[in-house]
């Protein structure tokens, strides 16, 4: 199993991380977090260590339009290639 590294799960890094993605597509964290109706308070608690609900990362996420899997550095890995020679077999 290939592990990513934790650090990337750092609750400090990723609300930095949300907030330059919010920057980069011109949206406010203010207005992102009252459009989701997320308290600030949960992305302050993250800037101080806190981590965030699974929930509020995949709504954050979502609002944003990136994977949870981007936000934490995480990576995407490869599709196993089809087994022809199985699918063959079996169709025959």
């Amino acid at each position: 199993m290939n592990l990513c590294n934790t650090n990337n799960y750092d609750p400090t890094i990723i609300a930095e991380k949300i907030k330059k993605e919010c920057t980069r597509q011109n949206i406010t964290v203010k207005t992102m977090l009252q459009e989701l109706n997320i308290n600030h308070a949960a992305l302050t608690k993250m800037t101080h260590g806190g981590a965030p609900s699974y929930i509020t990362l995949a709504r954050i996420c979502d609002y944003l339009n990136m994977s949870v899997d981007a936000l934490l550095n995480r990576p995407i890995p490869e599709p196993e290639p089809p087994n022809l020679d199985a699918a063959i077999s079996t169709v025959a």
